[in-house]
């Protein structure tokens, strides 16, 4: 016989009722926890590194624009460089109404792509705090599932007539 204060590690039967095996209920528990990471790893990866692949195609959209908008000031201040003096107010202007332009363009792409890095990083912080939630509330309900199950299998008739016998006598010797 084993004194109460050791610790049941493996053992097993009704002479360790008051002590369960914690070795078997700690591999069981880890066991599920290992299930459960790969049940959820996969599909939880897939879907980030696909959001991460449209926030870069994003991205790289606003920095073509800024390409294009970049290319468009070339090409005017080109067509510009070879007139002569009677069109040079002209070429002052193109120049200008080209930064003008050029600026607007950076500017609208700068807060653009502020924007999209912004509304992506909000999005994948909720999806992500929703698929944590919804993992946890899932965790919960099947270790409750699983410990009820566990309970009912354990816990014989006998053994609750027992448990109710001695709340019974323990709440008369608490009265006197």
């Amino acid at each position: 016989m084993h004194s109460s204060n050791e610790i049941n590690w493996w053992q097993m039967g009704s002479e360790f009722a008051d002590r369960p095996a914690f070795g078997w209920y700690s591999l069981t528990f880890l066991m599920f926890v290992i299930i459960l990471f790969y049940a959820v790893r996969k599909p939880l990866m897939l879907y980030l590194e696909a959001r991460s692949k449209d926030i870069r195609t994003a991205i790289e959209e606003a920095k073509r624009a800024k390409a294009d908008a970049d290319q468009k000031l070339k090409e005017y201040d080109g067509r510009l460089a070879g007139l002569d003096q009677e069109l040079e107010k002209m070429r002052a202007d193109f120049a200008k109404q080209g930064e003008l332009e050029k600026a607007e363009l950076l500017k609208a792409a700068e807060k653009l792509a502020e924007q999209i890095g912004k509304d992506a990083e909000e999005q994948i912080s909720a999806e992500l705090r929703q698929a944590k939630n919804q993992l946890r509330a899932e965790a919960v309900e099947l270790a409750s599932n699983l410990a009820t199950k566990e309970l009912a299998h354990r816990v014989s008739p006998d053994m609750q007539r027992e448990f109710r016998n001695t709340f019974v006598n323990d709440l008369k010797e608490i009265r006197h």
